[in-house]
């Protein structure tokens, strides 16, 4: 259901909010002085940001900060978020830049934009992610980022719905960076109470099958694989070539690979 955003900030299309907008944000600021501060967990970190920015690019908060829940009477809320994380969501808010460069503080906000219904966030997010994992860029601001292992992957896995960008991005890296032949794919010894979500078993049984002629060497891996060599487009979660048209064709230059047939991919 369209918010009512004051001041005309309806997006004239109905994905203009599936990717951050300086001119949709401007027009919100411009039009709205009703502010609300945001706390992190901790409460050692806060910052005021404008209503109605929030409720554009979350249903989630719409619903409860405007409907007749008990958050729709306060101008402060508590997020589930550290102080960097909750700073990363108030600069993302306002300028559509991602500040965290570790993996832990990037999939921890992504778990929160999941939950809080962001497609926005989660697609800067997951520009991020690609650009600071991307193997070939050895002199990434994030280079650390490739240093995240499966047990420091499973506690997101555990969380994240498999339709989400990062769940199949992760899918994607730990089989190309975390296996160097199909046969070493031993979950029973990684997840032995075998809580890993059998679709994550899935995923990486196709994509193994359809990279079985990669090579075996991890630097030559680096090159072929997904998660390195294509648009960061392929984990936006677009639903059609006509939506990514709309909100990505002039943000990357590269033309995603499942975009031709929408949803299809060697997950599916």
């Amino acid at each position: 259901m369209p918010l009512d955003i004051p001041g005309g900030a309806e997006p004239e299309k109905k994905w203009e909010r599936n990717t951050w907008s300086a001119k949709n944000v401007s027009k919100i600021i411009a039009s709205s002085s009703d502010m609300m501060k945001i706390n992190s967990q901790n409460r050692s970190f806060s910052a005021s940001v404008h209503r109605e920015l929030l409720c554009y690019y979350s249903p989630y908060y719409a619903a409860a900060l405007k409907g007749g829940f008990a958050e729709a009477q306060t101008n402060t809320i508590t997020i589930d978020l550290s102080d960097e994380e909750t700073a990363d969501l108030v600069s993302w808010l306002y300028s559509g830049q991602i500040i965290s460069s570790y993996y832990s503080q990037l999939f921890d906000v992504y778990v929160f934009a999941d939950e809080k219904k962001m497609l926005a966030l989660r697609r800067s997010l997951m520009s991020k992610i690609v650009l600071c994992c991307d193997a070939r860029n050895e002199d990434s601001e994030a280079n650390e980022i490739n240093y995240f292992g499966l047990d420091d992957m499973l506690p997101y896995i555990y969380r994240l719905p498999p339709s989400c960008g990062l769940f199949r991005y992760l899918a994607d890296f730990y089989v190309h960076h975390w296996i160097l032949m199909p046969c070493d794919v031993r979950f029973d010894k990684e997840d032995p109470d075998k809580r890993i979500p059998r679709e994550f078993y899935w995923y990486v049984i196709k994509a193994l099958a359809a990279d079985r002629n990669r090579m075996i060497t991890p630097k030559a891996s680096n090159l072929l694989c997904r998660c390195c060599q294509h648009s960061s487009c392929n984990y936006h979660e677009h639903v059609s070539g006509d939506e990514w048209g709309q909100t990505c064709e002039e943000v990357y230059e590269n033309t995603p690979t499942d975009i031709n047939v929408p949803g299809e991919s060697y997950y599916d």
